[in-house]
């Protein structure tokens, strides 16, 4: 059974080397600076509309146009700066490089369940 766990520990090291997610920390790092505080702050709030916009959208419910155009607005302002826009690109790529981890893991995990 150690062999299974050796086998997790290599592939976190693995990934923690893997380019995509090198960049990610290090812009994830740059926002997080004092001087980005702001900047911040309007990516996080961006991020929790969009949230509820994705809830309200699948729940089958109309977005409420304040919310909707909250979103709007930090879009517009954030696509502006050139540090967010880096941490939104690295951000998509270390979800799809997730998302296809996690999409080949659970590929065969589900043969496991196979009569």
């Amino acid at each position: 059974m150690q062999n299974i766990y050796d086998d997790m520990n290599k592939l976190i090291t693995n990934l923690n080397k893997e380019d995509v997610v090198v960049k990610f920390k290090e812009i994830n790092k740059e926002i997080h600076k004092e001087e980005n505080k702001e900047l911040y702050g309007k990516i996080q709030e961006f991020q929790s509309i969009n949230l509820e916009i994705n809830n309200y959208s699948m729940m089958g419910e109309n977005i409420p146009e304040n919310i909707e155009n909250r979103s709007k607005e930090l879009y517009n302002e954030l696509i502006k700066n050139e540090i967010a826009l880096k941490y939104f690109e690295k951000e998509m790529e270390l979800t799809n490089l997730i998302t296809n981890l996690n999409t080949s893991l659970l590929k065969e995990i589900s043969k496991i369940y196979e009569v």
